[in-house]
């Protein structure tokens, strides 16, 4: 085999330099390629990722002031009745009727706390279950007063008689049957006492609640709504 000219040499080489550079680009090409598109891939995954936390945050937000709206309408039947019954001089059981109405079983599951929960802890996550809790030993509550109360009515229709003119009620309880009203008042004085407690306190933490998840929604997603929460003084 002959040896190669200098010419040839010069040629070869450059092929080679020319393969190999040319190797290298198209490596370093398809690096970029695939590194820009494993970036937007994860942008892609976190906006994604955000988009459900923002969407069950907001959802748990709405629950939360569904509680506190319906906290506040309890706060304020009792407020009204307190009212007129001392305008009136009567007891609250008196004045406060029973009430009618659905009442609301909000229900905050695992999912709903997800947005919320942080490596460093977040004091008001647990405040968000109790919430829920209390909102339905409040409804609870209510219901059993309601029940109580016009079993109280009936047993004491017989007895009552209607002035047409004003609709106020007088009442004659005969004797064998005081005992029966007077344990069924007690109760029901003692349910509305947990009641109006019961009410004011969750109302006030509600509202408390209200302002952390308002802040902490706009702090982690920007743009968050805020909580349209009544006021405690209204």
């Amino acid at each position: 085999m002959g040896q190669l000219a200098a010419p040839e040499w010069v040629a070869l080489i450059s092929g080679f330099g020319g393969a190999l550079l040319g190797a290298i680009v198209g490596g370093a090409i398809s690096w970029l390629l695939a590194r820009q598109a494993a970036s937007e891939s994860r942008r892609r995954d976190l906006e994604q990722r955000t988009a459900a936390d923002k969407a069950a945050a907001v959802r748990t937000t709405l629950k939360v002031q569904q509680i506190t709206n319906g906290t506040f309408t309890i706060a304020q039947l009792l407020r009204a009745a307190e009212m007129e019954a001392s305008a009136k001089g009567l007891e609250l059981w008196q004045v406060l009727k029973p009430h009618v109405g659905a009442t609301a079983d909000v229900k905050i599951y695992s999912e709903d706390l997800t947005p919320f929960l942080e490596a460093r802890g977040n004091s008001f996550v647990d405040s968000i279950t109790l919430a829920a809790l209390r909102y339905g030993v409040l409804e609870t509550t209510l219901a059993d007063y309601s029940s109580r109360r016009t079993k109280l009515g009936e047993l004491l229709a017989p007895f009552t008689a209607i002035d047409m003119e004003t609709g106020a009620g007088i009442t004659a309880v005969p004797e064998d049957q005081i005992a029966a009203v007077q344990t069924r008042v007690f109760e029901l004085k003692d349910i509305l006492q947990q009641l109006r407690d019961f009410a004011e306190h969750d109302l006030r933490a509600n509202l408390v609640l209200c302002e952390q998840i308002t802040s902490f929604g706009a702090v982690k997603f920007g743009t968050f709504p805020k909580l349209q929460a009544p006021s405690a003084g209204e």
